[in-house]
């Protein structure tokens, strides 16, 4: 858990997933998902769920971004319900990326610790895009943790469990390539991951 008796604890980290019209760095954003987790510890995705951020984001602000055929293409191949939640209470860029800068740095009535490390899945997708994102307004905020503490899940996970592994979980949490749900989903695989290497160190 984050909170226990109101102490503050020093291992949060926050888990970073987005939806976009394009591979390239300066992807169209489609929506923004976060969710604040300590890498070292055990949760179900009902108690990660608890702290988490969510923004859909309009295409006509982003105007300057790239859409690509090839991923609206692929858009059309999945599932309605990650489709759909697109559509619902879309922001301009600049505001979800407001917001965004604002989960990770106050949390307003509750004791957090300022976050650590950003993961994702990978920070060369997810990182880029929102940092090459947030220079477009650097005037105002930046992105919230600097490059050198991005960390990857694939990494952590390909670490833990050799090839072929028969015990390697897949853990899917929610609707896939919804960005909330796919943030919970890799959090849970990183503390998962976490718990077979430190039982591997202490033998």
């Amino acid at each position: 858990m984050l909170i226990t008796d109101g102490t503050q604890l020093n291992n949060v980290d926050s888990m970073i997933d987005i939806e976009t019209f394009s591979t390239e760095p300066n992807a169209v954003i489609l929506s923004i998902g976060a969710v604040l987790f300590d890498p070292y510890e055990q949760n179900t995705a009902a108690e990660l769920g608890e702290y988490t951020f969510y923004e859909n984001v309009t295409i006509e602000s982003q105007r300057h971004r790239h859409v690509s055929k090839d991923t609206q293409d692929w858009w059309k191949q999945q599932s309605k319900e990650a489709w759909d939640v697109l559509q619902y209470d879309q922001l301009p860029l600049v505001k979800a990326l407001e917001r965004l800068y604002h989960f990770h740095m106050t949390r307003t009535g509750i004791k957090l610790p300022k976050v650590n490390r950003i993961w994702a899945n990978s920070p060369s997708f997810d990182c880029v895009i929102l940092d090459t994102a947030y220079r477009h307004y650097e005037r105002f905020f930046n992105f919230p943790v600097p490059f050198w503490n991005w960390r990857d899940v694939r990494t952590i996970v390909d670490a833990a469990y050799l090839p072929g592994d028969d015990t390697r979980p897949v853990i899917r949490v929610g609707t896939h390539h919804n960005a909330l749900d796919d943030c919970i989903s890799q959090a849970l695989m990183v503390q998962d991951a976490h718990r077979i290497l430190n039982r591997a160190y202490r033998k």
